[in-house]
C-alpha cells in the first residue's frame, strides 16, 4: 500500500512538472494559461487545486476541481503571510527544487499538502506552480478507496503530528 501510494505521489509530482514546464505557462500570462490549468485540474486524479504564481509571489492564476471563481485571489502575495506554504514556496524559488510541503491547515481550516515546482526557463527560475492535496477531498478519497486492503482492511493514512488525512475500510 505504502509503495502505491509513493508510485501515485511519484507519477502526479510529473505531472506538476509537465504543467510547469509547458511553453504558455512559463510566459505568466495568467488569462492565456487559465484553459490550460483549468484542463489539467479537471484531470489530475489527486489535486484539488493548481495556483501560479509569478517569482515575486503574486498568485496569476488559479483553477479548482469544484470550478469555483478564482478572480477574488488573484494578486495574493504568498510573501504576505507568514506560513508553512510561504517557507515552502520561498525555498523553491531559491533553489529551484521541487517539494512536498509538510501537512498543514488552509485558510479554511482543512489540512492540505502542497506540490510545488518551479517554473523556469533556461534555468531562470520564472515562478511557481503549486497543487493541493486536502484531507478527506473526493479525489484524494478515490486514490485511498483504490488500495482498499483485502479481507475487511482498512487504511488510515495520517502525517507526521498523527492528523488523519484520509482513510478507507
Amino acid at each position: 500500500i505504502e509503495k502505491n501510494i509513493e508510485n501515485k505521489l511519484d507519477e502526479v509530482s510529473e505531472l506538476v512538472l509537465t504543467i510547469a514546464g509547458k511553453e504558455e505557462i512559463k510566459k505568466l500570462d495568467g488569462k492565456k494559461i487559465q484553459s490550460t490549468i483549468e484542463n489539467f485540474i479537471e484531470f489530475a486524479d489527486i489535486f484539488f487545486n493548481i495556483y501560479v504564481y509569478n517569482k515575486d509571489g503574486y498568485l496569476i492564476s488559479a483553477a479548482y476541481f469544484d470550478k469555483r471563481p478564482y478572480s477574488k485571489y488573484l494578486g495574493e502575495n504568498f510573501n504576505n503571510y507568514n506560513n508553512v506554504f510561504s517557507k515552502y514556496a520561498a525555498e523553491v524559488l531559491s533553489d529551484g527544487t521541487p517539494v512536498f510541503s509538510e501537512t498543514f491547515r488552509s485558510k479554511s481550516n482543512r489540512l492540505i499538502v502542497t506540490y510545488i515546482a518551479p517554473v523556469t526557463d533556461r534555468k531562470d527560475i520564472k515562478g511557481l506552480v503549486s497543487c493541493a492535496i486536502y484531507d478527506q477531498d473526493i479525489k484524494f478519497q478515490r486514490l485511498l478507496d483504490r488500495l482498499k486492503p483485502p479481507y475487511n482492511g482498512f487504511i488510515y493514512l495520517m502525517d507526521q503530528k498523527g492528523n488523519c488525512l484520509g482513510c478507507t475500510g
